[in-house]
């Protein structure tokens, strides 16, 4: 009896000693499976934080390549614009040196005769590196003073440009005076006005005073502000000379930056300052105005002079004739007198 309730106390403890070893074990694969869930957890982090850190760095590595090629193309799409350019206005020229009986050439007429390139046509119009519209129209002829002859103008202007591109043909030089280059002019185009277009060769008159009587009677007189065009640049020009300045660019750019809708417009002479058929802008027509002018009142006033000198002359060599005839005379009466009293 003593040994069968002896092996039951130690199938008890034994039961409860296996018990405890389980409850053990499943509190060792419980801490077992908390800790590699841990590392797992710190695993995937790590990885995760691997993935963000390579893929801005990929994003960072694809943006500068992107923009660098951006930059890279944008610099050979502004190179190849400004051989393009120079190369048309040259054509242009060409054509106006050789029809001299033609003052004023047609766009139609240019393509016929060969001033635009086929490459830059399609169709019937032509289109620059930026697959805006190019315009070629003739613009005011200037006189030259000197040589008494009209020169013909044109004015050319590049559509469908971006912001950007506009911006940095802004800032090129275009030439002065010497070369030809009366004006430079950037704007938008909406498909129906061309504010480059427009301004290049526009005049505005000085505004006329108004004159009116206040209500007490007064007599008032208002000088309404003078216009300047802010968006064109000419050679020497003391309000905005060319090439435009950084910010003029910026401002004088009014088209959007997300499409392409600016325009940028030139306007030359045909014949160089250089050129012995040279014609002259309109400051130098002014300027050789003024200066004729100056000339022809120096002239008078240096005739004036010398024919005052000429008659001071004059008068006193008729003043000295006049008194050695007087001594003549009273030498001789003397003389005779002498001779008298000697007799």
């Amino acid at each position: 009896m003593e040994n069968k309730q002896h092996r039951t106390a130690q199938e008890v403890l034994d039961q409860e000693a296996e018990e405890r070893r389980i409850l053990e074990e499943r509190r060792r694969k419980r801490r077992q499976k908390e800790i590699r869930n841990a590392k797992i957890k710190v695993i995937l982090e790590v990885l995760f934080l691997t993935c963000v850190v390579c893929c801005f760095l990929f994003y960072y590595v694809y943006d500068w390549f992107n923009l660098s090629k951006r930059k890279l193309d944008h610099d050979v799409l502004l190179n190849a614009t400004t051989q393009q350019v120079s190369q048309l206005i040259d054509n242009v020229r060409t054509v106006y040196s050789t029809y001299t009986d033609e003052k004023t050439i047609s766009m139609k007429r240019l393509i016929e005769l060969g001033a635009v390139p086929e490459s830059i046509m399609y169709g019937k119009e032509a289109f620059n590196l930026y697959g805006g519209e190019i315009v070629i129209e003739p613009s005011k002829p200037l006189e030259n003073v000197k040589e008494a002859v009209e020169s013909p103008t044109f004015k050319m202007v590049y559509r469908g440009l971006p912001h950007d591109a506009c911006v940095n043909l802004a800032l090129l030089n275009w030439g002065d005076k010497v070369e030809g280059l009366l004006a430079v002019a950037i704007g938008s185009y909406d498909g129906k006005k061309d504010t480059a277009m427009e301004e290049i060769d526009a005049v505005y008159a000085d505004p006329k005073p108004i004159v009116f009587r206040d209500k007490r009677g007064r007599m008032r007189r208002i000088v309404p502000p003078k216009k300047y065009q802010l968006n064109v640049a000419k050679p020497g020009d003391d309000f905005i000379p060319t090439p435009f300045s950084k910010t003029n660019a910026e401002n004088g750019c009014s088209c959007s930056r997300m499409f392409s809708d600016c325009s940028f417009a030139w306007r030359y002479t045909v014949f160089a300052v250089d050129n012995p058929r040279r014609m002259m802008s309109e400051e130098e027509i002014m300027s050789m105005k003024v200066k004729e002018k100056l000339q022809k009142r120096l002239k008078e006033q240096q005739e004036q002079k010398n024919e005052t000198e000429h008659l001071h002359e004059e008068e006193i060599q008729r003043q000295a004739d006049e008194n050695m005839k007087s001594l003549d005379i009273e030498i001789e009466d003397d003389t005779d007198e002498i001779m008298n009293n000697a007799q």
